[in-house]
């Protein structure tokens, strides 16, 4: 399956991070943006076991190697939540990226 981070947008109300706020890095306004935008740039497939990720493959790169596999990380945590399903999947990771941009004061 393939998941574009931006084909969904989702309201992140109940949705989680990825992980508690406290132990993400402590990240500038600018830094949540840029990242954001590279997240909702990137193509990953996957494939899911159960309710875990078998295969994370990026199909168009973010143009960061450690945003690609936040991404991966993100898709995997949706997948242990029971988002297996290629809409429900996209859904949740589009809440998990929105979620990570409302970090920023003007995007709440």
């Amino acid at each position: 399956m393939a998941l574009a981070a931006a084909l969904l947008a989702s309201p992140a109300s109940s949705m989680p991070l990825l992980q508690p706020q406290s132990a993400v890095p402590t990240l500038t306004d600018d830094e949540i943006v840029v990242i954001g935008r590279k997240l909702r740039r990137a193509l990953v497939a996957y494939s899911a076991r159960g309710n875990r990720l078998g295969k994370c493959i990026v199909e168009r790169s973010s143009g960061d190697n450690k945003v690609d596999r936040m991404l991966c990380d993100m898709v995997a945590s949706c997948i242990r939540d029971g988002n297996r399903q290629r809409l429900l999947a996209e859904i949740c990771l589009n809440a998990r990226i929105e979620a990570f941009e409302a970090r920023v004061p003007s995007r709440r």
